[in-house]
Parts: C-alpha cells; sequence; structure tokens
C-alpha cells in the first residue's frame, strides 16, 4: 500500500576523514582501565608507554565481546541494522531479517534493497526507478516522497523513522513520514547573504529544529539553527575562541542540551563537548599522530545520551573504548577491542535501546562480516 505526497516548495581501511590538523595523543590509561579528570579542556587520553608497550605486544586482534558467527557471508555495506537480537541485511532481491540465535532462518521483508534503516530497525528507505520512498518493515506500509527531486538525498532524520530529512544542494527538506507534511528551507535566501559562496554539511534534525553546519559569510564552521514553526534562523555554534581551520565532522545532541561533536578545535583533532549556555568547549579524547598525519576520534553514542564508544590509533592499530560521559568528563572507560578495523566505529557500533549494551560488526580483510560481537556495558 503506497501514500504519496508532495513538497510545499522548491573507503579504505583507513579512515581518512579523520584527517586534520596536528594533534597529540589524549586520556591517561593506568593497566587497561582509563579514567578522564581535569578542568575544560584537559581531560584527555594519554597511552602511558609501558601500557602502549603491554598492547602492542599482544598479537591481534584483542576481543573483549562474545562473538557470533555470521551463518553467510555478507559485505560490510549490506549489514543494516542489529538491534535487540535482530540483524536486518540487505541482499541482491531485498531486506531479510534474522536472529542472532537464529542466524540459518533468513525472513525476507521487502522487494527492494534499502539504502539504510531507521535506527530502531522498523523502517526502511530505498529508491525504486527514480523514486524515494519509505517501508514500515513492521506492517508493510509504504509512503512515497512524491515530486521531491530525483537526484535528492534522504536520510532517516530520527531513531523511529518518523521523519526524513534531506533534498539537494540550496534546499533542505524534513518530511514526516506518513502524514507527509513537508517543511523546507532555502538555504541561500536564509543563511547566506554574501557572493563567495557557501557550503555546509548533512543537516540534522533534533526537538522540532533544523540544524545546518557550514560556511556561509564570516561564520566558518558553524552550526545555524532553524525553527520551522517561526521560520526563524540564530546561530547555534560559531566555535568561540577557536581557530579558522577549526571543523566539526559527526555531532549529536546531549540530554541536557549540550553538543558532542568530533573534529577539529583551537587547531587540536579530537572529541569534544560544546555547551551553547557557556560557549564552552571541553575536549574529551584527544587525537594522535600517525605517519605525520593526524588522526581523529570517531565515536558512537548510545541512545540514552550517557554511554559511549570511542575509537583511535596508533602506529600499529585501531583501538576501541566504552565510556560514561558525566558532563563534560568521561568516567569507568574499559579497553574493549583492538585490530586493524575496515571503518570507524561510528560504522561499525549498533546499540540496544537500554544503552546498556551494543553489538559490533567485526570485519576482517576483505569486506565481509565474519562475525557479529555481543557486549554489556
Amino acid at each position: 500500500m503506497t501514500k504519496g505526497y508532495k513538497p510545499q516548495g522548491a573507503r579504505g581501511r583507513r579512515i581518512g576523514r579523520w584527517m586534520g590538523a596536528a594533534a597529540a595523543l589524549a586520556l591517561v590509561l593506568s593497566g587497561c582501565t582509563a579514567q578522564a579528570t581535569g578542568n575544560t579542556g584537559e581531560s584527555s587520553f594519554i597511552l602511558s608507554s609501558d601500557v602502549k608497550a603491554e598492547l602492542q605486544a599482544k598479537k591481534l586482534p584483542l576481543i573483549q565481546g562474545e562473538q557470533i558467527a555470521m551463518k553467510e557471508q555478507v559485505r560490510f555495506a549490506d549489514l543494516l541494522n542489529v538491534r535487540e537480537g535482530i540483524v536486518l541485511y540487505n541482499r541482491e532481491d531485498g531486506v531479510y531479517r534474522t536472529s542472532l540465535a537464529s542466524l540459518e532462518q533468513a525472513e525476507k521483508l521487502t522487494d527492494a534493497r534499502a539504502e539504510e534503516v531507521s535506527a530502531n530497525g522498523r523502517r526502511a528507505l530505498h529508491n525504486q526507478d527514480g523514486r524515494q520512498y519509505v517501508g514500515d518493515l513492521e506492517n508493510g506500509m509504504e509512503y512515497a516522497l512524491d515530486d521531491v527531486e530525483a537526484n535528492s538525498h534522504w536520510v532517516f532524520a530520527d531513531a523511529a523513522g518518523e521523519y526524513v530529512i534531506g533534498g539537494v544542494p540550496g534546499m533542505i527538506g524534513l518530511i514526516h513520514v506518513t502524514t507527509g507534511q513537508a517543511k523546507w528551507l532555502n538555504v541561500k535566501e536564509r543563511l547566506y547573504k554574501g557572493e563567495n559562496g557557501y557550503s555546509y554539511g548533512n543537516p540534522r534534525y533534533y526537538a522540532g529544529d533544523i540544524y545546518v553546519d557550514g560556511s556561509f559569510d564570516d561564520e566558518e564552521n558553524a552550526i545555524y539553527k532553524y525553527s520551522p514553526e517561526e521560520k526563524k534562523v540564530e546561530l547555534f555554534l560559531d566555535f568561540p575562541g577557536g581557530k579558522k581551520r577549526d571543523s566539526i565532522n559527526q555531532y549529536r545532541f546531549l540530554p541536557d542540551g549540550k553538543l558532542l561533536f568530533d573534529g577539529t578545535y583551537d587547531r587540536q583533532n579530537g572529541l569534544f563537548v560544546y555547551d551553547p549556555q557557556t560557549k564552552a568547549v571541553t575536549a574529551l579524547v584527544y587525537g594522535t599522530i600517525v605517519d605525520n598525519l593526524s588522526v581523529g576520534v570517531s565515536y558512537s553514542l548510545a541512545p540514552d545520551g550517557k554511554k559511549l564508544l570511542f575509537h583511535t590509533r596508533d602506529e600499529n592499530n585501531h583501538h576501541l573504548y566504552q565510556a560514561e560521559l558525566d558532563g563534560t568528563q568521561l568516567t569507568n572507560s574499559r579497553y574493549i577491542l583492538r585490530d586493524e578495523l575496515y571503518a570507524s566505529v561510528s560504522s561499525l557500533a549498533y546499540w540496544n535501546e537500554d544503552s546498556d549494551s551494543y553489538y559490533l560488526k567485526y570485519v576482517p580483510p576483505g569486506g565481509t562480516v565474519e562475525s557479529i560481537v555481543s557486549y554489556k556495558f
């Protein structure tokens, strides 16, 4: 069953997106446990020489969780979601579902491969014959994004898949999947007043508002907030105290309204927290220098916004840690995995709704998912 609606208006194995300006390695590890302390800008990870030597002396890989071997080869990009013991993945003829308890019994859900699924695993977004669709994997309903441009790009805006966000360069749309209600932001008209061009990244949706990070006029690497109901634009973040080469990669909103982001601040690569009330930026983990290049920190945030995984590198290996986020400090950190990883942790991790457990897709050289690793926080 299809429902249509119209808008109201017009990897290799190195993690390339982490590269940036020079930075130091940052959190002091005792054994394999990490604890962050200090004031603003001082909570950072540093591998002591004895711990570093101990880690490098061990053979690869080091995995702390329970590995569950896949019954068939699944390409890295084809594994769509793992949550509450349920696995969703693409085959050539559609989306399939199986459980970690019975991997040999796969159920076909759709006739089209999905571009992505919502974080809760209930909705799938796909393109067919130039048209965009959202399918409900629970009840079989399908919703068409009618009259959006054929070359437009859309992603799920929220964990439940109620909204999609995207559009074409210069025009950002937020669409409610089931009702078709669309809200549009003309970037050039509302955010850009100059003549030298502008650029922006993937827009985000949070608490009813649209957020756009980019460079506009005199603000470089800023984030703007657009309130569709009020049709109001305001500057949310402009890197106070930072330098011109600062940048944001991935960012997420925390329960207290702060912003967690990886990127470069004050010309140092790492993982940071921004407080919009005080306009202060606090460093949680700094990046590393590998082969004379600065390598940043990737992360995956739990649904409750209070726990996370973060991913660093040294000269030899990739390292994954889990930690709790307490204000502007990391606490109760634990070392969970060391290997030559296929991608950043933001592309490897899937959290359960309780935020107390999660899964990683474990990928050996070759790009197939060899197994899924289950962790209890």
